[in-house]
């Protein structure tokens, strides 16, 4: 059952834009140059449904478990080498890797010139839910909610409910993690 069903609509409800339910942020004031375009990423933005290994995979990375450890991707650091950001939209789970050059971003946040979730989305778009994935060799899928946008805000009852329909979506060894301080 890769597309979303009745049951995931409802334990993920309800469909929000970028930053909805944050006091004091919204996505016409926080979504900065070059976050909320997403043409220039529809091709490499992967549907997770299909239950495979994101467009832009290769075997360099696949993590391992001391990898995990040294950088504490088991409690819910980032690691952007390695890191595949998600969201699952209206229609199921997209996903793009973190490293992905957004040039239009550079200009705005020189800090960080790779893509973000609301480049999954577009600036119009909106999510259930989004977080971050690591792919192990050992076949572990590390999965945090992490996506300041689609992600932090959510009830423990969603963020199950997203591990469920990845689940469904034929992931396996899904490790479900939080940040830690």
């Amino acid at each position: 059952m890769p597309i979303l069903q009745a049951e995931h609509i409802q334990g993920l409800i309800p469909l929000i834009y970028a930053f909805e339910g944050q006091e004091g942020k919204s996505r016409e004031k926080n979504v900065l140059e070059g976050e909320g375009e997403n043409e220039l990423f529809i091709d490499l933005i992967s549907d997770g449904k299909d239950n495979g290994y994101p467009k832009q995979f290769h075997d360099l990375h696949f993590l391992t478990e001391e990898q995990v450890d040294v950088h504490k991707i088991n409690r819910g650091k980032n690691f952007p080498m390695y890191c595949y950001l998600w969201v699952i939209d209206n229609e199921s789970i997209k996903i793009l890797w973190e490293m992905t050059s957004n040039i239009k971003r550079k200009n705005s946040n020189p800090q960080k010139p790779f893509v973000c979730h609301t480049n999954i989305t577009g600036i119009n778009g909106q999510a259930y839910i989004g977080g971050e994935m690591y792919f192990c060799k050992n076949g572990n899928i590390y999965v945090n909610f992490s996506s300041g946008r689609f992600g932090i805000q959510a009830s423990e009852a969603k963020k199950d409910m997203a591990i469920k329909y990845m689940i469904d979506c034929g992931y396996k060894n899904i490790v479900r993690v939080e940040f830690e301080l």
